[in-house]
C-alpha cells in the first residue's frame, strides 16, 4: 500500500470510493467528476493505492497565513480495507501537511471551506450545503476519538418543510408591538436603511458582514430583510433566494445586542420562512449549537431536529 498526493488521474476511483458509501454508511451526497475535481482542488489531498488502486482518501486545508488552524475535511477507506491502519496513515499525512504550513491547532468543524453537502434523511433529496462536523454517533465520531481528537461542541441540524410553516400568532403579536416602539421590518432599502455595516461589524461575524454587505450592494434579486429602529438597522436576516434543490437559503440572524430580548430575532425568523414560502422554496434546513438559546425559535416555527454532529480539535 502506497499514500501519494492526489492528482486527477484519481477522479474517478475516489468519486466509486466516495459513492459506495454517500447516503448509506455516510450522509453525504454523491459526487460526479467533475464536482469532486471542484471541491478538493484547494487544500491537499492524498490517496492510498494498493496495486494502482484507489483504497483510501483524505483531505485537508489551512485557513489562512494569519491564523494557526488548520482543517481536516474527512479520511475515507474502502469498507474492505478498514481496520488496517490505512485511515490513521492518511490522516497522519493531512496533519503533517497542515504542521507543516504552522497549523498547530487541527478542527473538523463548520468553518472548513470545503463543504460536504448532505440528505437530510427521510425526506426526497432535500439537502443541506455543508456538514458542520463529525455524523454522531458514527464511524467517523469513534475514528477521531480514536486519533486524538478531543470534542468540542454538537450541532443540531434543523429542517422544516415549508408547506407546514405558517407565521405564528406571537410573531404577528410582536410585529405590532415594535412597530408601536418605532422598530419595523422591510427589505433592506439604501433610502431608508442606515448603519447597516457598523451592526454587521458589532456583530462580529465576518461571514455574515461580507455576504449581508455584498447582497445589498450587487444583489437586489436576493433581498434582505432589516429590522430598523426609525431606519438605523438593528437586525437583519436573509437574503432570500432559493437554491437549485429547492432550499430556501438561510445565511443566519442577527440582532444589535442594544436590541436583544426585544423578540426581533424571532420576528425576523418568521419573515425568512414565509418569504421563502411565498417564492416557492420546498423547504429550509439550518444548523446551530446545543446550547444556542436560538434552538427555541426554530422550534417554536416548526422546525425539527434531524441530525447530529459534533466539532472536533487536536491541539499540537
Amino acid at each position: 500500500m502506497d499514500i501519494i498526493n492526489f492528482n486527477d488521474s484519481h477522479i474517478g476511483d475516489i468519486v466509486k470510493l466516495w459513492n459506495a458509501s454517500a447516503g448509506t454508511e455516510t450522509p453525504y451526497k454523491t459526487l460526479d467528476a467533475g464536482g469532486s475535481a471542484r471541491k478538493f482542488k484547494d487544500g491537499a489531498a492524498f490517496a492510498a493505492t494498493e496495486n494502482g488502486a484507489v483504497i483510501g482518501f483524505a483531505h485537508g486545508i489551512n485557513s489562512g497565513p494569519d491564523s494557526n488552524t488548520g482543517y481536516v475535511t474527512f479520511v475515507l477507506v474502502a469498507k474492505e480495507k478498514r481496520r488496517s491502519g490505512i485511515g490513521t496513515q492518511l490522516l497522519e499525512r493531512v496533519e503533517n501537511y497542515l504542521i507543516q504550513n504552522g497549523k498547530t491547532r487541527l478542527d473538523v468543524i463548520f468553518f472548513n471551506p470545503v463543504n460536504l453537502e448532505w440528505i437530510i434523511p427521510g425526506t426526497d433529496g432535500h439537502d443541506h450545503p455543508n456538514a458542520p462536523g463529525v455524523e454522531k454517533p458514527s464511524a467517523g465520531y469513534d475514528f477521531c476519538v480514536k486519533n486524538g481528537y478531543r470534542a468540542l461542541a454538537d450541532q443540531f441540524s434543523y429542517y422544516l418543510p415549508l408547506d407546514k410553516f405558517t407565521m405564528g400568532e406571537k410573531a404577528a403579536q410582536t410585529i405590532d408591538s415594535l412597530k408601536a416602539k418605532n422598530i419595523n421590518f422591510g427589505f433592506y432599502d439604501k433610502d431608508r436603511h442606515y448603519n447597516v455595516r457598523e451592526m454587521l461589524e458589532t456583530l462580529g461575524n465576518p461571514l455574515w458582514t461580507n455576504e449581508i454587505t455584498e447582497s445589498i450592494a450587487a444583489r437586489p434579486e436576493n433581498p434582505v430583510i432589516i429590522a430598523s429602529d426609525g431606519g438605523k438597522a438593528c437586525g437583519f436576516t436573509g437574503p432570500l433566494y432559493t437554491q437549485g434543490s429547492g432550499r430556501g437559503y438561510f445565511t443566519g440572524i442577527g440582532v444589535h445586542p442594544d436590541y436583544g430580548g426585544m423578540g426581533i430575532g424571532t420576528v425576523l425568523f418568521n419573515l425568512l420562512c414565509d418569504g421563502h414560502k411565498k417564492n416557492g422554496a420546498k423547504f429550509m434546513s439550518l444548523f446551530t449549537g446545543e446550547t444556542n438559546p436560538a434552538r427555541k425559535m426554530y422550534e417554536g416555527a416548526g422546525f425539527r431536529h434531524v441530525k447530529t454532529w459534533t466539532d472536533f480539535r487536536k491541539e499540537i
